[in-house]
């Protein structure tokens, strides 16, 4: 008897526990269901979305920018999104691996894309439309984008773009979600012995470049009237410094580096950077996104094959050194690695300065 309530006992807790164990696997794939529908209920509504601000772009006049937020996830998990022409390509990531995509068609071709790096700061995106560009999306930021000697971009899928040594390229300067600005100041720095500077122009309407910001950049006879201009830091057209050791282009202005106490600013041994800066103003103000200079380089035949940057450099800092000659006060005051310029007043515009700078990444082969 007691034999027989003890096997009893067993079978009922043992379909107890199988009943409880189906209880779960429904729950659990419920709640699997349910975060599924989620999951592809946050890709669409990022979607439309998205097709919406473009919509709205297509309707409105040119030179047109409006801002707008990205999600930094969609529903709690990373994503990253990709515009292919008219098509808009999302993709949903768990531990690095892609689980989930959404496709959607847009209502025209739209240029540009999405940062993949997001975080709660890193959100803010703008959408542009102008005649020379179209629509385009785009992160608030300034960039280095290699081009080849006809004019097209060159493609890399590695985060460094392969060259050759001897190969001549382009380096475009471009600014993305700018706002009323009148003009604009940046350095680049590059390692002198793996590449080697040949010249730069800015960018303008009138020099038949693809996409420039601004319509026409001042000259010497060109000013506007209205405008005061003596305060002005930068020289109407582009200059170029290199550090005084290792300028040997001859289209190189030698603007050396001082110290704020007024002594040079020689690099130390085995500090082999070379350094451009470009500013100008233009006649009207720009808005949107477009390029703005041109930098001419080549790769030397003798390169170190290896890794490289051409970036916005890093160790432009006003607080240490400025281009200011005790002897000579009115030489070039240069006070930040990028600087950008309000369209009225021509002060230094801080709110509409690109908050991300992206450099351009070489490999030597």
């Amino acid at each position: 008897m007691k034999s027989q309530v003890s096997f009893e006992m067993i079978v009922i807790f043992t379909l107890i526990f199988i009943a409880f164990l189906g209880f779960l696997v429904m729950i659990n794939s419920t709640i699997t269901d349910i975060t599924e529908e989620e999951d592809y209920a946050a890709m669409r509504n990022f979607a439309e979305n998205i097709k919406n601000e473009v919509i709205l772009a297509t309707q409105v006049h040119d030179n047109y920018l409006r801002r707008f937020h990205v999600p930094a996830d969609l529903n709690g998990k990373e994503y990253n999104a990709y515009l292919r022409g008219d098509i808009l390509d999302i993709e949903l990531k768990e531990s690095y691996e892609i689980t989930k995509t959404y496709t959607t068609a847009l209502p025209v071709e739209v240029k540009g894309g999405f940062i993949e790096d997001k975080t709660q700061n890193l959100t803010d995106h703008c959408i542009t439309k102008n005649n020379f560009d179209g629509v385009r999306i785009a992160r608030n930021q300034v960039s280095l984008e290699l081009y080849d000697l006809n004019g097209l971009p060159i493609q890399s899928e590695e985060e460094f773009t392969s060259l050759s040594k001897g190969k001549t390229f382009y380096v475009y300067a471009r600014m993305s979600c700018v706002e009323d600005i009148r003009g604009v100041q940046f350095t680049i720095s590059f390692d002198e012995n793996k590449i080697k500077h040949i010249g730069h122009s800015v960018i303008d309407r009138t020099t038949g470049e693809e996409n420039p910001l601004f319509g026409e950049i001042i000259g010497s006879g060109n000013k506007p009237e209205g405008l005061d201009f003596s305060n002005f830091k930068p020289p109407v057209t582009a200059i170029a410094y290199m550090d005084p050791e290792n300028s040997a282009e001859d289209n190189a202005e030698p603007y050396p580096l001082f110290y704020m106490s007024g002594e040079l600013a020689y690099p130390e041994k085995g500090d082999d950077l070379a350094r451009i800066t470009i500013g100008f103003i233009a006649r009207d103000c720009g808005t949107g996104v477009g390029n703005i200079a041109k930098i001419k380089f080549q790769v030397k035949s003798d390169a170190e094959e290896g890794n490289t940057l051409i970036q916005f450099d890093p160790e432009f800092n006003p607080d240490l050194y400025s281009l200011i000659n005790p002897e000579i006060p009115d030489q070039v005051l240069l006070e930040d690695n990028l600087l950008v310029y309000d369209c009225k007043t021509l002060e230094k515009n801080i709110e509409a300065l690109p908050d991300t700078k992206v450099n351009a990444k070489l490999r030597i082969i």
